[in-house]
């Protein structure tokens, strides 16, 4: 019998996440939405993933494609992205989940307002279980204003995850070659699609995106020169000065967080003088706390 509802295609791309990836796959497999077509691309991990994962396609049923070789993010999902037969796509990370209900809403969602795609809010998802909601009122307030676009021009941090969307296949297809050329990826794709595309927000938790050593963030100092490529080619000059004064706000704070407090002053006081904001010292306190605590405990 076939569903009267449109396919929904779920990238999942995977490295050496053998202690995650089942019950990301299984996330998936369990939401209560009759059409998924899951593939799962794993990207020459070294930990036996790729054994876990053919055993688990055995038993669940979905695509399974291996690499021989680690060959990057990217060209992962772009052979995900091109491969899936779905209307609509969603990726997932082989180390997070979704929630329940994520991609039923998410379509009613679409085919209601017939936008070509929605992002949503999530949850953190700590080593001991723990969860902690994202604060994302500015960017829900932002995309109920009409001025969401202009927010991502100038703020990368304070953003709506790509992994908590889904978007229309044409849509994701069209914007390949940014993903292609641009190494901070999830921003540059936000804001082309914020251009390009009538996109929705629903501001309630659909994922859980899971914090630990490895998470691509914390690598500060690699994404610090990829994110400052976009604000230098692809922001508007009016918010350029902005753009890179948040980009360094950012920076200084993991830095401070660190405790390399010398060069994260530096760089904070460089993005006060950037672009002056009356809330910056209240937001850089408040931020370096969180952190901090959440890193002794």
């Amino acid at each position: 019998m076939t569903s009267a509802l449109p396919r929904v295609t779920v990238v999942m791309p995977s490295y050496n996440h053998i202690n995650y990836v089942e019950q990301a796959i299984r996330s998936i497999l369990d939401q209560d939405y009759p059409d998924i077509e899951l593939i799962v691309i794993d990207d020459g991990s070294t930990d036996g993933s790729q054994n876990f994962i053919r055993q688990l396609q055995q038993s669940l049923g979905f695509t399974f494609i291996e690499h021989g070789t680690n060959q990057g993010l990217n060209p992962t999902l772009v052979e995900g992205f091109t491969a899936g037969t779905g209307l609509y796509t969603a990726v997932l990370a082989s180390d997070d989940a979704l929630l329940p209900g994520k991609l039923r809403r998410q379509v009613a969602y679409l085919e209601t307002t017939e936008k070509a795609g929605v992002y949503a809010n999530g949850l953190k998802l700590w080593e001991d279980g723990k969860t902690e909601s994202i604060d994302l009122s500015v960017v829900a307030r932002r995309f109920t204003e009409g001025r969401m676009r202009n927010h991502a021009y100038v703020n990368d941090v304070q953003a709506p995850l790509f992994q908590s969307g889904l978007f229309r296949k044409e849509a994701i297809i069209d914007l390949l070659p940014y993903r292609v050329r641009y190494k901070s990826d999830d921003w540059i794709i936000l804001i082309k699609l914020l251009e390009n595309y009538d996109i929705g927000f629903i501001n309630e938790p659909m994922f859980l995106y899971r914090q630990h050593i490895n998470n691509t963030y914390r690598s500060y100092w690699k994404m610090f020169p990829a994110r400052l490529e976009i604000a230098a080619t692809a922001i508007p000059d009016v918010f350029r000065a902005e753009a890179m004064s948040n980009i360094l706000y950012s920076q200084a704070q993991f830095l401070l967080v660190d405790g390399q407090y010398s060069m994260g002053m530096r760089l904070w006081l460089t993005a006060l003088v950037m672009k002056p904001r009356l809330s910056i010292v209240t937001e850089t306190v408040r931020s370096v706390f969180r952190r901090t605590l959440r890193k002794k405990l």
